[in-house]
Order: C-alpha cells, then sequence, then structure tokens
C-alpha cells in the first residue's frame, strides 16, 4: 500500500464513519415531530435513540469484531453501510413506537461493524507512537458526523417542508419521514464506491494463527481484565457525557428558546464542525507528541484532564439565559470535549495484540456505547419526565446529567493509571510486514 493510497483508505473510512453518524444522529433533530406524530413521551424517545440503537448494535459488535479479523474487511463494512441506509430510510415509514424501534434497532445492527472495522485497520497500518495523532484524524468522523447530521439534517428538513411544490418523490409524507429517506441516500451512494475501490490490509490465515487468537484473547482478558472493566465503564460514562448534549440540546433550543429545528441544526454543526475538528486533532496530536518523549500513559492522563475540565463546562450551554449564549458557550464544551474519543480508542489500540485488534476494539466499543448511549438519552429523558416531571425543564436534567458523566469518566480513567501501564508491558510485540497481504475489494 502507497503512502497515498493509504491516505484515500483512511479517506474513505472518515466518509463511512460520516455517513454512520448522519443516520444515527438525525434522529435528535426530529425527536418533537415524531413525539406528536406516533405519540410518544420524551423517555420513549430516550429508548428509541438510546436502547433501541444501542443495545442492539453492542448485540452485534462483539460478533462483528470476530468477523473483522477473519474475513475481507471491505466487503464487510461495505454490506453493512447498505444495511444500515436501508433501515434508516425504513425510519420514515415507521407509523409506531414498535415500528420505529425496529428500525432504529436495525440501523445499530448495521453499523456495529464501521467503527472497529476502521479501527483495526488504522493500528494495523500505523507506527505506534503515531496511532494517537492517526486516530484524531480518524474520529473526525465523530465531530463531523454529528455536525453534518446537524447542518444537513437541517437542510433536509427545509427540503422536505418544500418538497411538494418541487414535485419530489415522496412528497406526500410528512416532512419528517422524508428526512429519513433523504439522509439514507449517501449510504447507498458510497457503499458501490467502497466496494469497487477500497482494499486493505488482510491478515494471511492459517490453523494456527485461528488458534493463537483464540489463545491470545483469553490471555489478554486473564491478564488485563481489572483494567478493561474500568476502563469500559470510564468510557461509558465520557460517551454519556458526550451523547447527552449532542442529543438533547436541539430540544433546548426548540422548548426553552423557541428556535425553528431548521435553524438549530445549522448553527449547532458548524459549530461542532469548527471547533470539534480543531480538538481531535490537537487532542490526538498532543498525545502522540507526548508518547515521543517516554510517556507511554500520555493518552490516559490526558483523558483525566478533558473530564475535569468538562464538569465544569458541560453544564454552561444547557443553563444559559438565551439562545445567543447557549450557542456561544457550546463553542469552548466542543473545543475540549471532542477530542476524547480519539485518545481513548488510541489506548485501546495500543494495549491490544496485532491478531486481535479487530475483536478488542469491538468489545471496547460494544461497552462503552452500550453504557454510554443508554445512560445519556434514557437518563436525561427519565430525569426529564420523572424528576423534574417538566418537558420545560429538559435544560436542568441535561446540564446535571452531563457534569455527573464527565466527572464519573475522569475518576475512572484516573484508576485505570496502573492496569494500563501493566498492560503495556506485558502485550507482545507485532507482527512483522510479511504476516498481511492487500486484498483488494472487488478481487
Amino acid at each position: 500500500m502507497t503512502r497515498w493510497y493509504a491516505r484515500y483508505v483512511v479517506f474513505m473510512l472518515i466518509l463511512a464513519l460520516i455517513v454512520a453518524f448522519l443516520d444515527r444522529q438525525i434522529f435528535t433533530l426530529l425527536i418533537d415531530p415524531i413525539k406528536q406524530d406516533i405519540g410518544i413521551s420524551d423517555f420513549e424517545a430516550g429508548l428509541l435513540m438510546g436502547l433501541a440503537y444501542g443495545f442492539f448494535f453492542t448485540l452485534m459488535i462483539i460478533p462483528m469484531g470476530w468477523l473483522i479479523d477473519r474475513v475481507n474487511r471491505t466487503y464487510l463494512l461495505t454490506a453493512g453501510m447498505f444495511f444500515w441506509a436501508l433501515m434508516t430510510a425504513l425510519c420514515g415509514f415507521a407509523g409506531s413506537f414498535g415500528a420505529m424501534f425496529v428500525a432504529r434497532m436495525g440501523v445499530g445492527i448495521g453499523e456495529a461493524s464501521a467503527s472497529p472495522l476502521s479501527q483495526s485497520v488504522i493500528g494495523d497500518t500505523v507506527e505506534t507512537q503515531k496511532i494517537p495523532a492517526a486516530m484524531g484524524f480518524l474520529h473526525l468522523s465523530q465531530v463531523w458526523g454529528p455536525g453534518l447530521a446537524l447542518i444537513l439534517g437541517g437542510g433536509a428538513i427545509w427540503l422536505a417542508a418544500h418538497s411538494g411544490a418541487w414535485g419530489l418523490p415522496f412528497s406526500d409524507l410528512a416532512p419528517w419521514r422524508q428526512v429519513f429517506i433523504i439522509v439514507a441516500l449517501p449510504g447507498f451512494i458510497l457503499a458501490p464506491i467502497m466496494l469497487l475501490t477500497v482494499r486493505v490490509p488482510q491478515r494471511k490465515r492459517t490453523l494456527a494463527s485461528a488458534r493463537a487468537q483464540h489463545e491470545g484473547l483469553r490471555a489478554f482478558w486473564h491478564q488485563n481484565k481489572n483494567f478493561i472493566w474500568r476502563y469500559e465503564l470510564s468510557v461509558g460514562c465520557f460517551t454519556a457525557g458526550a451523547v447527552s448534549l449532542t442529543s438533547w440540546m436541539p430540544s433546548v433550543f426548540v422548548r426553552i428558546f423557541h428556535w425553528p429545528a431548521s435553524s438549530v441544526g445549522g448553527k449547532i454543526g458548524l459549530i461542532t464542525l469548527i471547533f470539534g475538528t480543531v480538538a481531535s486533532i490537537a487532542w490526538g496530536a498532543y498525545s502522540s507528541a507526548q508518547m515521543k518523549h517516554d510517556r507511554p500513559l500520555a493518552a490516559l492522563d490526558n483523558l483525566v484532564k478533558l473530564g475535569l475540565i468538562c464538569v465544569v463546562i458541560a453544564p454552561l450551554a444547557p443553563l444559559m439565559p438565551s439562545g445567543d449564549l447557549a450557542l456561544i458557550m457550546l463553542a469552548p464544551y466542543f473545543l475540549i470535549s471532542m477530542g476524547w474519543g480519539s485518545m481513548a480508542s488510541a489506548n485501546v489500540q495500543l494495549i491490544a495484540p496485532a491478531i486481535l485488534r479487530g475483536r478488542i476494539a469491538a468489545l471496547y466499543l460494544a461497552l462503552g456505547s452500550l453504557t454510554g448511549m443508554i445512560l445519556a438519552n434514557v437518563g436525561v429523558g427519565f430525569i426529564t419526565d420523572y424528576v423534574m416531571r417538566d418537558p420545560l425543564k429538559v435544560h436542568y436534567s441535561l446540564a446535571i446529567a452531563g457534569s455527573l458523566f464527565w466527572g464519573l469518566g475522569a475518576l475512572g480513567f484516573y484508576s485505570c493509571r496502573k492496569g494500563f501501564a501493566a498492560g503495556l508491558k506485558l502485550r507482545p510485540a507485532d507482527p512483522s510486514p510479511e504476516s498481511f497481504t492487500m486484498q483488494a475489494a472487488h478481487a
């Protein structure tokens, strides 16, 4: 693989993850019309955002990790992309809570391969000290995905509202239903391009290597189980802190500040793109620079610092007295908070043996995503419905939940330092380049 083709592969992986985030996050802009149309509560909306997607994403991500270490990774990602695009489109035809639950479940199942597969490719192709920086670029998808979901989602809402005048297909459907169909289109377009043009390192498979993977996974778990549980719970708390704001802040602007949903998406999305991009690249590069000066725990220590800062700044935007001030306060929050994913993923690839990267990345994403997305979406909805007992107090629920999640995550990561240092010392050396072959996606 040449340097420029490797960059193209990373670019395509970023695009795939952006499409995944677009299809995942669009629901957050449509909560209120969906609630009115199919008759659900905030708690049920939280279940659709968190449990329906998160549980089945988690259920499938472990077998997907097993497949990532065994099959052509391009085939796997292409199939998953087509399926999650299809299920996103079907969200637009759901007529009840149950039907929407099944469609959101399908989105989660389809997207289960995308993140661990992308991370395993980075781990196989990048030098150890450069992994945090490389993950910073890969995690731009987590910045651009939600940001573009808000910007393009707002545009899709506007387009759907005017579709009848232009004679567009499905113009007889409610605007929110048309939005799901519109945002599914990029997945249908990108999937065949990925299939025909992308090839990634493919491990040579032998019976001996299969047995080594099985035994290696057991040994990795036995040696690092205390660290793994602490790390996963910490990742879950950080995920909850991040997802709670991106999922519920649009509702704060609509309910509390009475902004139209179409304008909310574009404004929040632009701030996300600008400050989140800086955060993702800067935190990853900063950690890589520290590792070059013999600080192997740099990325972990920086997660602790990030979490403690977010404890203070996370509640500020929801509690502002006006929409304009809330929008301004999102800038420093995104500048800090959106760098955590690159460092958390880098630590996983740093400690994982090469032959197990797919499954260990899947385990990391599965447990972290399940706890994080369920805590974020169900937690805020639960506080709003059963503690505050007022949907117009969602901003208080968001402020409480956000600060709590970031604080618990920071404490958890700090408790991981000893176990992470021990795991790095026990990690076997990477195999030689001869243990990989290049497989074209269409071969």
